[in-house]
């Protein structure tokens, strides 16, 4: 399922929980600049005061983001890793040079060699508990791996409902008419239409996808659409009919926003 391209160098893109990770900068900044693809900055950044402000990498991609990339653009290939048990084994390396006295064997101590019995999950909880309370080395991965750690053979199943279908062909269409795209949770709705960059423009559209076979509950509709209006933003009401065709609904104020 990884995208394909003769002409360009494909990005790489780490797959987590079915979401998508972007840990090089010139990528994200390539993936926003040449194809509109905005995602959001997760990261901290490091030595900044009010990091609830500012983010950085890594940049992480809705799945609607990535199937569009895999699917249309066909300019990333996805990987996965274990980055938790890599975690886990390097803070374990690192609690066990800090706990073990200098000429020591890792089986000199009657403490160690009971950890060695305990369970894995207890072990994992015991590491990042220790090395919180004493101080001591913990490793946490701030990048997507060594290449060669990095597992190649993953599949991309998005979607995986029907609603998840709706999304994606909506976000597809969308973005096929050259909108830019960012999660629209914070005024209550599935996505929000950018004339161009977010960083230059003000969304215009709230979008909703919507079952084209559900009658509207009025009261749902006039919450939205006052959500909507009071943004300065048009409603827009999406849905996908059987044979796969996109139905929009726009509502906006008659004497428009001033």
């Amino acid at each position: 399922c990884n995208g394909m391209s003769d002409a360009v160098t494909l990005i790489d893109v780490q797959i987590i929980d079915g979401r998508g990770y972007v840990w090089n900068a010139d990528d994200a900044y390539r993936l926003r600049e040449t194809y509109g693809i905005v995602g959001a900055m997760i990261g901290g950044i490091a030595e900044f005061r009010q990091q609830n402000r500012v983010r950085g990498l890594p940049l992480q991609l809705s799945p609607e983001e990535v199937t569009y990339l895999l699917r249309e653009e066909r300019i990333v290939r996805i990987y996965s890793m274990d980055a938790f048990a890599a975690t886990v084994r390097l803070a374990e390396e690192g609690v066990q040079r800090a706990r073990r006295p200098h000429g020591d064997s890792p089986s000199s101590s009657s403490d160690e060699q009971d950890e060695q019995d305990e369970s894995d999950d207890d072990q994992e909880r015991k590491t990042w508990q220790y090395a919180l309370a004493h101080g001591t080395e913990f490793v946490i991965p701030n990048e997507g791996g060594d290449a060669d750690e990095r597992q190649w053979d993953c599949e991309w199943s998005f979607p995986h409902t029907e609603q998840d279908r709706w999304r994606s062909l909506v976000f597809t269409d969308l973005k096929k008419k050259k909108y830019c795209i960012t999660a629209g949770s914070k005024f209550g709705c599935d996505y929000l239409l950018y004339p161009g960059d977010p960083t230059l423009y003000h969304a215009q559209f709230c979008v909703n996808v919507l079952p084209i076979d559900e009658p509207f509950v009025m009261s749902c509709l006039s919450a939205s659409c006052r959500g909507s209006f009071q943004a300065r933003k048009h409603l827009l009401l999406a849905s996908v009919d059987g044979d796969g065709r996109i139905v929009y609904t726009t509502a906006g104020q008659l004497g428009g926003f001033g």
